[in-house]
């Protein structure tokens, strides 16, 4: 207000879909178009705000016509190329969580809450085990699904991480399965990528990452068929998995 009363122009960054978050809790969904709207008054006020990703930038524009009122830009981010990285990878931080050196780690990075798809990752950790395929699934953050996740087949959870820990943890893994619909940039499949992870991750908010048979597979968002198949394929065929994972760095 102080801002609008001078006349000074205001500049905004977008970090969240709130509005989308609450699709996922039972009895929210009515809040959900009047939370969008809430936020489409807000940033009517700026007069510029830097997206993340030009998928973003052109869901906003689409969705809420925000850029009739305020201009929508582009800003990036990249990532520290030393901190995560397949460097960090660690036989004993394997040991730790029991996972011996020959077998192959599906990874997930997140806060446990219902709208990063933790459904999805069930479902493909209960069927690949349901098909006898060799794994192990390392958990990596905290909320309140986590007790969903402690009780599935060949998985563990180590808590919430970051810092040196954290890169550890994704180099020492060998795929990254992300199949949230709700990022605005996904800073998570970034990270991986960087730490040399060959992605199964949903095609719109971390499409721009991967590049379907080259370093991963974008699915449809709730394509539970699709991340189940994508991931199954990086497990058994170490060949393609080795090239994806060289290729995620470039």
């Amino acid at each position: 207000q102080y801002a609008r009363n001078l006349e000074i122009p205001i500049m905004g960054t977008h970090h969240s879909n709130i509005s989308e978050y609450m699709e996922h809790y039972p009895g929210m969904r009515w809040l959900a178009p009047i939370v969008a709207e809430y936020f489409r008054h807000f940033f009517n006020f700026l007069q510029a705000m830097y997206v993340t990703t030009p998928y973003m930038h052109k869901y906003l524009a689409d969705t809420y016509k925000l850029d009739r009122i305020t201009e929508l830009k582009v800003w990036g981010r990249g990532i520290d190329l030393d901190k995560f990285s397949p460097s960090h990878r660690s036989l004993d931080f394997r040991q730790r969580y029991g996972i011996q050196p020959d077998e192959v780690v599906i990874c997930f990075v997140s806060r446990l809450v219902p709208e990063k798809r933790l459904d999805i990752v069930a479902d493909v950790i209960q069927r690949l085990h349901g098909r006898n395929v060799p794994f192990k699934a390392l958990i990596v953050g905290s909320g309140p699904e986590e007790g969903r996740m402690k009780v599935l087949p060949n998985t563990t959870c180590a808590g919430w991480m970051t810092g040196d820990d954290l890169s550890i943890a994704y180099a020492s893994s060998d795929i990254f399965l992300f199949p949230s619909a709700v990022e605005t940039f996904g800073n998570v499949t970034l990270e991986a990528a960087a730490s040399g992870l060959p992605l199964v991750v949903e095609s719109d908010c971390s499409g721009h990452l991967v590049t379907n048979g080259f370093n991963g597979y974008g699915c449809q968002a709730g394509d539970f068929d699709a991340f189940y198949e994508a991931t199954l394929s990086l497990l058994t065929d170490t060949k393609m998995r080795n090239e994806f994972s060289l290729h995620s760095r470039k």
